[in-house]
């Protein structure tokens, strides 16, 4: 089952010396790297690919300056978006991204979501509760919600209506 789930956690920290080392991590990657660069390109990372002087075996510690929490959560992307794995864990995955990066975010959950791929994602953002059959809400470690996205968006509004 562990080789069936891909799991991205909230402060997306950059594992590995390289970025194909990052990229690939628990994955075999078999894209070619001008195909990987067009991913990095798609999640907004065009930033740094001047950077890469060994392109994806640039070494993260000869980057001229340290990555933001933007551009690690873009990695983690981009890892997502090469990830063949049918099982998503994703911590708050849109904490530090920002609206291009995450528009690219939601339609990957939507075309996985659409193949029949699992996700469970930890989120405070309505439009990534919206990808999901089930809302399980915590309030304090305590299960305070649990049931369908329509009765969660009325379970809301009657707290905000109290």
């Amino acid at each position: 089952m562990r080789d069936s789930v891909h799991y991205s956690w909230q402060d997306s920290e950059v594992i590995g010396d390289t970025l194909y080392e990052y990229l690939s991590l628990d994955n075999v990657i078999s894209t070619q790297s001008d195909d990987i660069l067009n991913i990095l390109k798609q999640v907004n990372l065009t930033s740094l690919l001047p950077f890469l002087n060994q392109g994806l075996e640039t070494y993260w510690r000869n980057l001229p300056i340290p990555l933001t929490a933007l551009q690690k959560q873009q990695l983690a992307l981009a890892r997502l978006l090469l990830s063949p794995r049918k099982f998503c864990i994703l911590d708050n995955p849109s904490a530090h991204l920002d609206p291009a990066s995450e528009l690219v975010l939601i339609e990957q959950l939507k075309q996985r979501a659409k193949a029949g791929e699992g996700l469970l994602i930890a989120t405070d953002r309505a439009n990534l509760v919206a990808l999901v059959d089930r809302v399980i809400m915590l309030n304090a470690g305590k299960i305070v919600f649990d049931g369908n996205r329509n009765d969660f968006s009325e379970y809301l509004q009657s707290r905000r209506e109290k």
